[in-house]
């Protein structure tokens, strides 16, 4: 073999070696790249999960204030005087402070 022919064969074995860990290189960039992809599908798929849970927890809470708000109006028809305890010890409670305001300031 020529010394050009062997300098050209080493030139050529060069260049296949860029090109082997250039495309070694490459793969490896896609393997990362198809995991992230994964990853990202993953958390996608965990995020709609999540508002899902979301959204029925609100859809309960809302069914439980509607509940609570219905049973309070039903509580107040159904025992008007109960409502207007509740009305009177407010009342006196008040009362009770304004008296002790004024006996401290009198006092």
């Amino acid at each position: 073999m020529s010394a050009a022919a062997s300098k050209t064969l080493q030139r050529l074995e060069g260049q296949v070696g860029e090109v082997v860990g250039r495309v070694t290189e490459l793969t490896e960039q896609c393997v990362r790249l198809e995991d992230a992809a994964k990853e990202t599908q993953s958390q996608r798929k965990l995020l709609t999960e999540l508002q899902d849970g979301l959204s029925s927890a609100l859809q309960a809470i809302e069914e439980i204030s509607q509940q609570a708000v219905s049973f309070s109006q039903d509580q107040k028809k159904a025992h008007p005087q109960a409502v207007q305890a509740e009305k009177n010890a407010r009342e006196l409670e008040t009362l009770g402070r304004r008296v002790d305001e004024t006996e401290r300031s009198t006092g």
